[in-house]
């Protein structure tokens, strides 16, 4: 068709034009640069996405006889929040990087670990400028572009690993190399997604009961509360329970608690998960990182504290046979200064929170019996510092990657497995760092940080040639 409009709208045209051809060429020169291939995957549906747009824009156009301003422009306005949209989605979890953010060589191990649990997903690896660790799943991304684009493109030509889940991984930039705290990564965010496609705490949650006896006193001093009278106007009800029924106070309550229960026993059942699978590593990892924060004692609506999380993970390792005062000095005797401070319990000082750990508190021993079902007996048990962890910390004293250990029985050597390459990591880091600062010749206290790093190098280094072993292995 011809179309005669006035400037401004063909303007706005072109300009629309234009922009689907600037994303479609940036989203392809970011992923010619991407470090790995899940963000290639994302980037690659972004620019088909881009592309199916602009020829959106033009089928549709083709199928007018004429349009006036105001539908052109309307149309372009569609057509550019989609746009704006796009480019927030794949450039938040795609956009360039270089090395130094992205830890690629946990990259290989990390999806290794995944596909325990799921088989149908990308990862991606998200440096994120916040504090926090977190897992975030993107299921099929891209449906939302094709569904707006079909009454104008039918058929967007897109694979199928660009249409399934995106598992993203999200850590602290900063700590983008630390390879020590990228346990939390590996284990607790990872367990999360088992907890979620395996319904673990959800199912638990029928077993949680919240006091009525509490929720009733929440509910009577809400409805005793006094309601702020507006100045200048007639007098109002002076409380809450003049205005409002008491099912209705009591409902919302008990919708609040329910939220913050649903969402710490998630955090809960991961905690679990991870002691059981990463053993020591994973609660070092925590204390550490909680430390860091400062927020030993801070509760949120979406996490309990990390001194009860603390407290409960080192129950749990016990139970994998760190139960003995030998045996956690032998882990380490940070573990010890751990236990001892966590005995120190402070409670919420949120009332409805408060009550949400009591409730959950109630059944903490029935909810790691039940977690400790769904490892399938797969758990990392004292008995690998034995015959796996002590020979990877050995190697890490003489400045060696701890990728491999020796198998006495068959006399050959196998790939170090992910938890026992941390674990090295965390018990040299605390107990023999000092050895790798003098085989660096590094002598004053104030430049040990450089041993640090180098250990981050050496682990990262481990975890991607075991990986590669690995792989070598399955294909001989």
């Amino acid at each position: 068709m011809v179309i005669t409009n006035s400037n401004r709208s063909q303007r706005f045209l072109q300009e629309t034009l234009q922009k689907t051809l600037i994303l479609e060429r940036l989203f392809l020169e970011i992923k010619s640069a991407a470090l790995y291939p899940g963000a290639r995957t994302l980037l690659s549906a972004g620019a088909i996405i881009s592309k199916a747009i602009r020829e959106s824009i033009k089928l549709e156009l083709s199928d007018r006889q004429e349009i006036s301003d105001d539908d052109l422009i309307g149309m372009c306005t569609r057509r550019q929040r989609l746009l704006n949209d796009l480019h927030t989605m794949i450039l938040n979890y795609a956009a360039p990087a270089v090395h130094e953010t992205i830890p690629v060589e946990m990259i290989s191990a990390l999806e290794a670990e995944i596909r325990k649990i799921t088989s149908d997903f990308c990862l991606l690896m998200h440096p994120s400028p916040d504090p926090i660790y977190e897992i975030i799943i993107l299921k099929d991304p891209v449906q939302h572009y094709i569904d707006a684009l079909a009454p104008y493109v039918p058929e967007v030509q897109i694979d199928d690993a660009m249409r399934g889940v995106f598992i993203v991984l999200s850590y602290p930039a900063v700590e983008s190399q630390n390879a020590l705290l990228h346990t939390l990564m590996a284990s607790h965010e990872i367990m999360h997604l088992k907890d979620l496609l395996e319904e673990i705490g959800d199912n638990f949650k029928t077993q949680i009961n919240i006091p009525e006896n509490r929720v009733k006193g929440v509910v009577d001093k809400l409805l005793r509360s006094p309601l702020a009278a507006p100045s200048n106007e007639k007098p109002v009800p002076v409380r809450l329970g003049d205005i409002s029924e008491p099912s209705e106070v009591r409902s919302s309550v008990l919708a609040e608690i329910d939220d913050i229960v649903t969402a710490w026993l998630h955090e809960l059942v991961a905690d679990i998960l991870a002691v059981r699978t990463y053993g020591p590593a994973y609660p070092l990892a925590l204390a550490r990182i909680a430390m860091t924060l400062g927020s030993l004692d801070a509760y949120t609506s979406s996490h309990p504290s990390p001194k009860m999380r603390l407290k409960i993970a080192l129950e749990e390792l016990r139970t994998l046979g760190f139960d003995s005062d030998q045996e956690i000095e032998f882990v380490s005797q940070e573990i010890n200064e751990i236990s001892l401070y966590v005995k120190d319990e402070v409670l919420p000082v949120n009332t409805l929170q408060a009550i949400a750990w009591e409730s959950i508190d109630a059944a903490r021993i029935s909810l790691a019996q039940k977690v400790r079902i769904a490892t399938n007996g797969q758990d990392f048990r004292v008995e690998q510092f034995g015959t796996r962890v002590n020979a990877l910390v050995d190697s890490l004293s003489n400045g060696v990657p701890p990728c491999e250990f020796l198998d006495i029985s068959s006399r050959s050597s196998i790939p170090a497995d992910l938890p026992s390459i941390l674990n090295a990591g965390w018990i040299f880091y605390l107990v023999k760092l000092d050895n790798l600062a003098d085989l660096l010749g590094i002598s004053q206290d104030i430049d040990k940080f450089q041993a640090e790093t180098k250990l981050w190098e050496l682990l990262l280094s481990a975890i991607d040639s075991a990986q590669f072993l690995l792989t070598w292995k399955e294909f001989e």
